[in-house]
């Protein structure tokens, strides 16, 4: 699956993460390439960063892969999906970081991009103050394009 208009430099990270990304829920591939196109499509005055906001886009639900359907049945209580839900953030950003390792990335833009993925659904969980989370302009910026790409997936 390619990403038309995708920099080179974002190939390699796109290569790896694709794969990983077709063993996690189904469609989650599709979503990350469509989160990427809106990034790279946007044309307004918003400040951020594309070489953290476009990495975080390719692998913002990378972490699904690990969550078999067998394993829900030891995440069990009233908070069955939250816990999922963090599952997911921090298992994608330890892949993200070793996708990002393995191709040279710079280290302090993948410092970044895990910090957003570990908390990319935050505004999804009960009692979380989301604006208190999504507290630099990329973090706010990446939470809307994936807002984003979650509406036009649904039209």
């Amino acid at each position: 699956m390619k990403i038309e208009n995708l920099p080179e430099k974002y190939e390699k990270i796109w290569k790896k993460a694709l794969p990983i990304l077709k063993k996690g829920r189904p469609g989650d591939d599709v979503h990350a390439k469509e989160t990427v196109k809106l990034v790279l499509s946007y044309q307004g005055n918003i400040k951020h960063d594309k070489d953290v906001i476009i990495p975080v886009a390719m692998m913002h639900d990378i972490g699904h892969a690990l969550l078999l359907p067998e394993h829900f049945a030891y995440v069990t209580g009233p908070k069955k999906i939250v816990n999922a839900k963090l599952v997911h953030m921090l298992a994608g950003a330890k892949i993200a970081k070793d996708i990002l390792d393995s191709v040279g990335y710079d280290k302090k833009k993948t410092k970044e991009v895990v910090d957003i993925i570990t908390i990319n659904d935050f505004d999804q969980l009960k009692d979380v103050e989301w604006k208190k989370v999504y507290d630099t302009p990329n973090k706010k910026f990446f939470h809307d394009m994936d807002a984003l790409a979650d509406i036009r997936k649904r039209e």
